[in-house]
């Protein structure tokens, strides 16, 4: 029976390592996903501040789609005009007449109140 032990011993010590690292690389992972989710969430907050900032509501800004408006030139995104994006119009813009009645209190950096 020792010869048995002997042959098992090291084979059972190599699987319990095998799954002492698995699990220990799954909880790295896992707090590297926690970590991920924290700053995209951040980056989200950001990206959703800046639109609200340029002249979007809040709910217009949550729903906006980043891969439309990544695809249209930075010069066509600004708030004031369509740019070919079908996101909600930014508060106070009327895309159908193409104007803004507060348009120069938003290009002096404030919200002409919507």
């Amino acid at each position: 029976m020792p010869e048995a032990e002997a042959v098992l011993l090291p084979a059972l010590q190599e699987v319990h390592w095998t799954i002492h690292r698995a699990f220990s690389e799954y909880q790295r992972i896992g707090e590297d996903r926690r970590h991920l989710a924290a700053e995209i969430g951040e980056l989200i907050a950001q990206f959703t501040a800046e639109l609200v900032a340029a002249g979007w509501s809040e709910d217009a800004a949550r729903n906006a789609d980043v891969h439309q408006l990544a695809a249209v030139p930075c010069d066509e995104r600004h708030p004031l005009g369509d740019g070919g994006v079908s996101a909600p119009a930014p508060r106070g813009v009327d895309r159908a007449r193409g104007d803004r009645a507060d348009q120069g209190l938003l290009l002096a950096g404030a919200d002409g109140g919507s």
